[in-house]
């Protein structure tokens, strides 16, 4: 069997032509500095939580500024479980 081309990462080219160690499942680990690349990158992305044994996830806008994560919720929004900790 020949071996297959792996999908398109989604990642900028300059990311996803590094290589890197991968973890126990084969999942390439990134370094500290492409996560903030791909944070910076787009303004988009998920949050996900446990609700009443449930998971969760939701998309949010954010923004990404000296390596913190902020986005914002409305009251009585979905994301109240996840601030409960």
């Amino acid at each position: 069997m020949a071996p297959t081309t792996p999908a398109r990462s989604g990642y900028p080219d300059h990311i996803s032509r590094r290589t890197n160690p991968t973890d126990h499942r084969r999942l390439r680990v990134l370094t500290v500095d492409e996560c903030d690349e791909l944070l910076e990158a787009t303004p988009i992305g998920r949050v996900a939580f446990i609700n009443a044994g449930q998971p969760v996830i939701l998309p949010v806008t954010y923004a990404y500024r000296n390596r913190s994560i902020v986005f914002r919720t409305g009251i009585g929004a979905k994301c109240r479980p996840g601030r409960q900790r």
